[in-house]
């Protein structure tokens, strides 16, 4: 074990002691108080030096001609975003008899995407945008079968506590390493699969280079290889923040993933999918996450100066 595993070992406990005392005072508060705390716990964030660089570093890439103002706006509306996804997420785990209530599927939307799960196995793509844990656990508890790939939390004891949340609407999790045979097997019984696709993935691992942002940044072709093998349907979907809760936006492909020339043309037609949600609501987007620190071997040096400060170049 390096001393870099160790460390992280060590210091696992003193890191899940207070984001467990955290989550249980979170539990008691009433939802409206939740806003209230995100802000702060935002503006506490967006005081590290390191990621107040990285998310404003972000934006600028994604949106070249806003004004400093924008910019500003978006990173300290963002930072609250990303408090009260984490605050909700304990919050739901003792009031989840009210994730109907706020995540609804009875709207034309949900209703789709329910209807497609009901005629045989879909894929449900959705990026780290509004509540992302949440549109699994609301499609679960709407009656859809639902398995989701997720990324294993690397701290032990926090995440016992994550998956806790993630589960108890019935929804099973797939370890992101190693998804491939069982991704496979929930969508040939039926069940919905929910994935994200705007996290890097090496071409070692499995990764192509597609646009995101008008920038090549290495994307897993897993759910267009699936959709293309089992001939699925496959949805872009979100759970946004509104006036009265959460509702659900949705962008679909212009034809079907068997369509599509191969895995490569349709992932970058996901990718574009996924793009156009976050170009909706940029505020509630993750913004702090390296996601253009990989340039292509190819890639002409104009194209390499558009990367942001800290591109592997």
């Amino acid at each position: 074990m390096t001393g870099k595993a160790l460390w992280r070992k060590a210091r696992s406990p003193f890191e899940y002691f207070p984001v467990r005392v955290a989550a249980g005072l979170t539990a008691f508060l009433p939802y409206r108080a939740l806003g209230f705390w995100a802000a702060r716990l935002g503006r506490l964030a967006d005081m590290v030096p390191s990621r107040r660089r990285l998310v404003r570093a972000n934006l600028r890439v994604a949106f070249p001609d806003w004004s400093p103002q924008q910019v500003e706006e978006i990173a300290v509306r963002a930072w609250r975003n990303i408090m009260l996804t984490a605050l909700e997420v304990f919050w739901f785990v003792r009031h989840g008899e009210e994730l109907s209530r706020f995540v609804r599927f009875d709207t034309s939307v949900g209703e789709a995407i329910l209807a497609k799960g009901a005629r045989g196995p879909t894929i449900l793509l959705t990026p780290h945008l509004g509540n992302w844990e949440l549109i699994a656990q609301g499609f679960a508890a709407a009656g859809g079968r639902l398995c989701a790939v997720a990324r294993p939390v690397r701290n032990r004891w926090l995440a016992a506590l994550v998956e806790r949340a993630r589960r108890q609407h019935g929804m099973e999790i797939i370890p992101s390493r190693g998804a491939s045979r069982r991704a496979l097997r929930a969508l040939r019984d039926g069940n919905a699969l929910g994935m994200l696709i705007d996290q890097n993935t090496r071409p070692r691992r499995g990764g192509v280079f597609v646009d995101f942002f008008g920038l090549p940044v290495p994307t897993t072709r897993a759910p267009a290889a699936l959709a293309r093998r089992l001939k699925t349907d496959v949805l872009c979907a979100a759970l946004v923040r509104s006036e009265n809760g959460f509702q659900l936006d949705l962008a679909e492909l212009e034809r079907p993933p068997a369509d599509y020339r191969d895995d490569i043309e349709l992932t970058a037609a996901l990718l574009r999918l996924n793009e156009e949600l976050i170009r909706r609501h940029p505020d509630q987007y993750v913004w702090n996450y390296e996601r253009w620190r990989y340039v292509p071997d190819d890639a002409p040096p104009e194209l390499r100066r558009r990367y942001p400060f800290y591109a592997k170049l």
